[in-house]
């Protein structure tokens, strides 16, 4: 149908700049295998993402140089698909830690924008105690896969204040969307909840995107007192997030999250005088606005014609199996119709 034709067509357009992107790139610094107990790496997967599972692994051990724990966490609600038994095997031959996620209830569990509910399954980590012994949580969506070693992003200097460092535009000179045009439906509120929302995050272009992003698990609430936020958040206003746990993050971390240009690479190759002491300084964050965006993107990504390799891209999405987009598109028929006229008129 007409929403079909839509998801093909977005799938062509993401195709076609995933490739201007790789075309010319050139190497960042190189870091050796980096075994840690301080960091943890995780992605999501249910049966229809094991092969890209995996084929994320064993980038986060190849070009990402992780040698330490990775998790993949596998949701269970009534719209996933279990791991296959290789799947598994494959994935415990990597070292990844399979942890079995149950649905987010908080809002309504079947409530959602674009995408499976089940990407609410990533609030896990900001709200379970096992996850607060680490300094850095990096989460990769399993659909994306690794280009760079990982550690200048594990081991990034966030400002005070700043719990949390998400992706944002990997451009200075495009116009900026801002967070209400791409990410909250206001028609899905009413009164009150919709002005209280208005009231504590006010419409601007910085936005972050959750397909990847850095926690800093020490510097969050409690976990109970987190429980409680994101249960709020969702109660009040899960309905009108177009994507899911992107609106919601952007809302829980609205001033306290930092964002890098989603071309992130690591830092440049240095150079003699630069492993001297010499060295420009790695800078690839912006906080509250977009003023050092940039600066930012010259620091995180280099410079034209000089680009450095990013460190995470999502590429063709080949490694979905076609009964996985089938399944995608029956869920998506069964949207209700405001929910589907609202992602028709964004795209």
């Amino acid at each position: 149908g007409e929403f079909d034709a839509l998801l093909d067509e977005l799938m062509g357009l993401h195709r076609n700049d995933v490739a201007k992107r790789e075309a010319a790139t050139v190497a960042p610094q190189e870091f050796p295998v980096l075994s840690t107990e301080r960091f943890l790496v995780v992605t999501m997967a249910d049966g229809g993402y094991g092969a890209c599972a995996i084929r994320l692994v064993n980038s986060v051990r190849g070009d990402g140089r992780w040698g330490g724990d990775v998790i993949v966490l596998v949701p269970s609600g009534d719209d996933n698909t279990p791991l296959s038994s290789e799947d598994s095997r494959q994935l415990d031959e990597l070292r990844a830690e399979l942890v079995k996620v149950m649905p987010e209830t908080a809002g309504g569990e079947h409530v959602r924008g674009a995408g499976s509910a089940a990407q609410y399954a990533k609030v896990v980590l900001l709200v379970e105690e096992r996850y607060r012994k680490y300094e850095s949580i990096l989460f990769l969506d399993a659909d994306g896969l690794v280009g760079a070693p990982l550690q200048p992003l594990l081991e990034l200097q966030m400002p005070e204040g700043r719990s949390v460092a998400m992706p944002t535009w990997p451009s200075a000179v495009v116009k900026h969307e801002s967070f209400y045009a791409r990410e909250v439906d206001f028609g899905a509120l009413v009164g009150d909840v919709a002005a209280e929302l208005r009231a504590s995050c006010p419409d601007r272009t910085l936005v972050g995107i959750t397909a990847w992003f850095l926690v800093r698990p020490q510097r969050l609430p409690n976990p109970v007192a987190m429980r409680q936020e994101v249960t709020s958040a969702l109660e009040k206003w899960r309905a009108a997030f177009r994507f899911n746990d992107q609106g919601l993050w952007n809302v829980l971390f609205y001033n306290t999250s930092a964002f890098f240009p989603l071309c992130l690479s690591g830092p440049k190759a240095k150079t003699t005088n630069q492993r001297l002491g010499h060295g420009d300084s790695f800078r690839p964050l912006v906080v509250d606005s977009l003023h050092r965006l940039s600066a930012a993107i010259a620091s995180a990504c280099g410079t034209a014609p000089e680009r450095r390799r990013p460190m995470y891209v999502h590429p063709l999405k080949d490694c979905i199996p076609q009964e996985e987009w089938e399944r995608k598109k029956k869920s998506n028929a069964a949207l209700p119709a405001w929910r589907l006229a609202d992602l028709k008129k964004r795209n």
